[in-house]
């Protein structure tokens, strides 16, 4: 009879690490999160958002959903309670970190230290922890690096799971076509004669035969979304705007400066390259490529830092491959011993309700909705927790979809606005702008109150900030101005 392999240590330490990474990341809502609840909310009632009503500058713009799985799942557990949304979190790094600490192990030998590059891994990927279409897609890039990894040591049967992974990230996350981009890369190396070793690993003799048929159905695979063909569309847009990607912190190159430059990436990718030096000469001109190219990835734009963890911590493992096994310590009093602080701050302090509204102007979003109306003008943070807070009435400016607006100059020109780049009075009336709600401090609040702007309403979070009802020379009509004063009376003046 088989016996059962007892839980060892690193794979508690993995799990606990997990476990606080996903309670840490649910204790707040990302911008991102309040706009993709709204959209799963309206999936889950059975409308799949098809035309821009949220936004008034972009009203009436087809949509495509790139993550409308994910936006419906994360509703749906938004919907039952914060333990869901923990556990949704959880869930990904857990099968993040899961992964990681199998493959790495598989490649050292030595659990005890595949562990230390699998808590590397989380720690990297902690910025991006929380329960958005990110970190599902980081769950499935492991699950796919995992898939052909044991392909190519142990035969084709588990191949075909790779076009279930693509078809479900292709529905979850536009980076799908990294998917297909390392089964392309996977079949080339593996159609190499087995003489040319240096260069890249041997593969099974069946996972050779049939993984151009996998990699073929998985780009198919890709296609099986509400969009098709188009969805191949809208990522291309994305990824080639030099305006959106200029503009959004996430696609930016790592600053090193930061705490988690200095402390986490930094340290991570010095620790890859130290393995590399040592073990230089056990490691296949593949490894070293790959690597290479996931490094020069990772400093083009820090939101690929977690995908890079997998390719650079094999990379190491298999720099550092000890000569025998190194088993490391196993049994359940070890496993409670390391599982008891994420299981006690769970007790204590169990997640909260989400969304999260902590932190987010819910008073000056909830004084707009009840005395003004019309069109107003709000920042990029704060425009997709109004769009959850109104569900269109009013209608943003601006909110953190930016492929929404896309080709409309509203980027531009909210650029221009808030760096006072123009003079903000007469573009904001030009487009008929009636109020404003802004974050305390912000400059444009300053220049606004300069030309006449008045104080409708302050609070903690925010202030909001009417328009004076003669704008360069153009009178508002008398309802207009009857509700413009009406507002004059309310309280924080």
């Amino acid at each position: 009879m088989r016996r059962t392999r007892a839980p060892d240590l690193p794979t508690a330490l993995v799990l606990a690490a997990a476990a606080v990474l996903a309670l840490l990341a649910v204790r707040r809502t990302p911008d991102d999160a309040f706009w993709q609840i709204v959209y799963g909310q309206a999936i889950l009632s059975g409308r799949l958002p098809a035309w821009e009503v949220f936004s008034w500058t972009a009203a009436g713009r087809p949509l495509i959903v790139t993550e409308w799985l994910y936006d419906a799942i994360l509703a749906a557990a938004s919907r039952l309670s914060g333990w869901a949304v923990w556990l949704l979190a959880f869930g990904c790094l857990a099968a993040l970190g899961g992964t990681c600490l199998r493959l790495f192990a598989a490649r050292t030998r030595d659990r005890s230290l595949a562990a230390v590059l699998a808590l590397a891994a989380l720690a990297v990927a902690a910025p991006f922890a929380a329960p958005l279409p990110q970190l599902g897609s980081d769950a499935l890039w492991a699950a796919l690096w995992a898939v052909l990894e044991r392909g190519r040591l142990r035969g084709p049967r588990g191949l075909w799971l790779a076009p279930v992974i693509t078809a479900v990230w292709a529905n979850v996350h536009g980076t799908f076509p990294l998917a297909c981009a390392l089964l392309l890369v996977e079949t080339l190396l593996a159609r190499l004669p087995p003489r040319h070793t240096r260069l890249a690993e041997p593969h099974h003799a069946g996972t050779r035969r049939w993984l151009p048929a996998v990699t073929a159905i998985s780009l198919g695979a890709t296609l099986l979304t509400p969009y098709g063909w188009r969805l191949y569309g809208r990522v291309w847009g994305l990824a080639t705007n030099g305006f959106h990607l200029a503009h959004i912190a996430e696609f930016q190159s790592p600053n090193f400066h930061t705490l988690y430059g200095a402390a986490v990436l930094g340290p991570f990718l010095l620790l890859v390259l130290a393995a590399v030096l040592l073990g230089r000469r056990r490691l296949p001109a593949r490894a070293v490529v790959m690597g290479l190219a996931c490094v020069a990835g990772v400093l083009w734009a820090v939101r690929l830092a977690p995908y890079g963890t997998i390719p650079l911590g094999l990379l190491a493992a298999s720099a550092l491959r000890a000569r025998r096994p190194r088993p490391a310590p196993e049994g359940w009093p070890l496993v409670l011993v390391a599982l008891a602080i994420p299981l006690a701050v769970l007790v204590r302090r169990p997640p909260p309700a989400w969304p999260v509204t902590a932190g987010w102007p819910t008073g000056a979003a909830d004084f707009v909705a009840a005395h003004l109306a019309g069109r107003g003008f709000n920042t990029y943070a704060d425009g997709s927790f109004l769009l959850w807070r109104w569900r269109g009435h009013p209608p943003v400016y601006i909110d953190s979809r930016g492929d929404v607006y896309m080709g409309t100059g509203v980027l531009a020109r909210y650029v221009a606005i808030t760096r006072l780049q123009v003079d903000p009075g007469p573009v904001l009336a030009a487009e008929g702008v009636r109020w404003a709600l802004l974050p305390h401090g912000q400059p444009l609040a300053k220049v606004l109150r300069l030309e006449g702007w008045r104080q409708a309403y302050t609070g903690p979070d925010a202030v909001v900030l009417v328009a004076p009802a003669v704008r360069q020379g153009r009178v508002i009509p008398a309802g207009e101005a009857g509700l413009w004063r009406a507002t004059q009376g309310q309280p924080g003046m």
